[in-house]
């Protein structure tokens, strides 16, 4: 089985570019546990079991789930506006935090502007500087747009209200609770 699952996975980097880390265990034995792929393909450094890996926009489950907590212990409530956290939107007393965690506030995908990759290194402050100036797309509730911006907002949100930074908190949260030692932002 080991040899057939290793097998099979190697097919997948050879025609579908599989570039990752794989861990296939039933019950108590572990079948496969192997790295696939470059990590880095210019310096030829091959993915290991170990390598750790960008997550992307799995950080907004974690960021949802932090508000979610947040507004169970009574800290926030979803239907607050976005100006009573952020200043500066010239309709954030018209989004509510329910809109930023639907992605239905109306808000510019700050990723989809052209200024915003000359950011890198910059913190959240500055891509939501991005976003302040430009029009709504639509009226918050009434349709629904997959957007960064409302993420980096409520990330911001989570951690002036639970006065931790989202590593902090996501460390304090999610992570050591169950056992995840080498996750982290």
């Amino acid at each position: 089985l080991r040899e057939k699952l290793d097998s099979y996975m190697e097919a997948y980097v050879d025609y579908q570019n599989l570039q990752g880390s794989v861990l296939v265990a039933k019950d108590d034995e572990i079948l496969l546990n192997k790295g696939y792929g470059y990590s880095n393909k210019e310096q030829f450094i091959k993915n290991k079991p170990q390598t750790k890996f960008a997550i992307g926009s799995i950080t907004k489950q974690f960021v949802a789930t932090g508000i979610v907590q947040l507004e169970e212990e009574g800290s926030l409530n979803f239907e607050d506006k976005l100006s009573k956290y952020v200043e500066g939107f010239k309709d954030g007393d018209k989004i509510t935090l329910h809109n930023l965690l639907t992605h239905s506030s109306g808000l510019v995908n700050v990723t989809n502007l052209p200024n915003f990759y000359s950011l890198e290194g910059k913190g959240p402050e500055e891509a939501v500087e991005l976003a302040k100036g430009v029009d709504l797309s639509f009226k918050p509730g009434e349709a629904f747009e997959y957007n960064n911006t409302n993420y980096i907002l409520l990330g911001m949100i989570l951690e002036q209200v639970s006065g931790l930074s989202l590593e902090e908190y996501f460390h304090k949260n999610f992570f050591e609770p169950v056992g995840m030692k080498d996750t982290g932002i």
